[in-house]
């Protein structure tokens, strides 16, 4: 029997990127390029109940926050994750709070140059060509930029019951080993690459599958 799946984007990407994770799948929009200024949206609870959740960077927070809160989510597939983005007194491998308010500036003045150069970052060592969408909610950007410098997931790691894989890239420009998050008893694989891991082609979704099978 297939398995609903859930797809969760990152920050500041097209969602419709995601489609080659998976066509079938319900894919979450923030709101990052609608066409209004509303609030960014986060996934509401329950959402991802009875489904398996396929998370990339901003999307794995809210992927571990979903699982935690649901034990009916059927397992997670989580691409450069992390539990908590931002420098912290115990975890001083993370984003400084300045580089944050330095993109959040970025995205004040000219969003579309900011987000630009964030891509290039991404695709890092690779020549990915992600194009910065013509529409672009600067609220919700921001929205997720405050997001990104505040939340802490790491204590609910052992409230996550269901089946775990996550997938790294060995030259990550935005999240280094040291950030990267696993959650007991997942299984892991690093990959050869940098955050722009979904897209790149490496990465067999089928094996994966399987394998949280037989978690």
């Amino acid at each position: 029997m297939n398995i609903p799946e859930l797809i969760l984007p990152g920050w500041g990407v097209d969602p419709a990127l995601y489609r080659c994770l998976s066509p079938e799948a319900e894919l979450f929009d923030y709101g990052f390029f609608s066409p209004d200024n509303a609030p960014m949206k986060e996934p509401a609870p329950g959402s991802a109940s009875g489904k398996l959740i396929l998370a990339h960077s901003l999307g794995t927070a809210f992927a571990l926050r979903c699982a935690a809160q649901d034990p009916s989510v059927r397992g997670l597939i989580l691409f450069n994750p992390f539990a908590r983005f931002a420098y912290a007194d115990d975890f001083t491998c993370g984003w400084k709070q300045e580089d944050i308010a330095a993109l959040k500036n970025g995205i004040g003045k000219n969003a579309a140059v900011a987000l630009k150069h964030f891509y290039r970052s991404c695709a890092f060592p690779e020549k990915l060509r992600v194009d910065v969408p013509q529409q672009r909610n600067v609220t919700a950007l921001l929205e997720g930029l405050d997001f990104l410098a505040a939340f802490d997931y790491r204590s609910l790691s052992d409230s996550i019951q269901c089946p775990v894989a996550v997938l790294t890239a060995a030259e990550d420009r935005i999240v280094n080993r040291e950030m990267s998050f696993s959650p007991p008893r997942a299984c892991r694989k690093e990959y050869e690459g940098g955050h722009f891991l979904p897209f790149s082609g490496k990465v067999c979704l089928d094996s994966v599958r399987k394998a949280l099978e037989v978690l």
